[in-house]
């Protein structure tokens, strides 16, 4: 089977959907995806949510793919709710099976930028194919930040 182009509409609309949302008459913006060179089935996106008053917020960073059997799957990356840091895309490759992405931490309200490079491994966790883990490329274990589920996508 191919493998289906992911539209920038249908990318930015799908993590407005399963992406955080702080309410209140908040700000939420989700940013253009960025894709690999080569492919146009895989992308990364960045999603930005703040409060009303803008004193609290974060960034937010999602994969998302098309399998040509099951359709549109995504995968919690990263996020700075912890910092509040701006986290911004420096570039998105695939190698085999699983896409790697060049995240930048700018520092801007903690003072510690950081750069780290992440590979989102495109296979199911505990056999739930809706739900993907960000890794960093030098462990085995998935990230510490943990994952975003939607409902229907909980275990058990």
């Amino acid at each position: 089977m191919s493998q289906q182009v992911i539209t920038e509409e249908e990318a930015m609309h799908y993590i407005d959907e399963i992406g955080p949302h702080l309410g209140g008459g908040g700000f939420d913006i989700t940013y253009r995806p960025y894709f690999p060179d080569d492919r146009k089935n895989v992308c990364v996106v960045v999603r930005n949510v703040s409060n009303r008053e803008s004193t609290y917020g974060f960034y937010t960073v999602w994969g998302l793919w098309d399998h040509p059997e099951c359709g549109l799957h995504h995968g919690f990356i990263v996020d700075s709710r912890g910092t509040k840091d701006t986290l911004l895309i420096d570039g998105v490759r695939v190698e085999g099976n699983d896409f790697v992405v060049e995240v930048r931490c700018t520092g801007s309200h903690s003072g510690k930028p950081w750069k780290r490079t992440l590979r989102v491994l495109m296979v199911p966790y505990k056999n739930n194919p809706r739900i993907f883990w960000g890794l960093p490329m030098e462990e085995k274990e998935p990230m510490r930040y943990g994952r975003y589920e939607r409902p229907e996508d909980k275990i058990g």
